[in-house]
């Protein structure tokens, strides 16, 4: 398993963290840990970054960098 966060600047609002949740929850083998505004923390079953960021994309949100830390 390996966690992730990743940077979305234009996540503010509780609507849009709510959005971007909610998508990316839906990706089997994700777990969404934490979501803040600019910052959304998964874990993840294999190496699916580009599911996420092209999940989060889809949203209308520009993902300005991923950063992985191993188990």
């Amino acid at each position: 398993m390996r966690q992730i966060t990743v940077d979305i600047p234009d996540m503010q609002s509780t609507h849009c963290q709510s959005l971007v949740r909610s998508a990316v929850s839906h990706i089997s083998g994700v777990l969404v840990d934490y979501v803040s505004p600019c910052e959304l923390e998964l874990t993840l079953n294999e190496e699916m970054e580009k599911e996420i960021v092209l999940s989060v994309s889809k949203l209308g949100y520009t993902v300005a960098g991923v950063h992985k830390t191993e188990f």
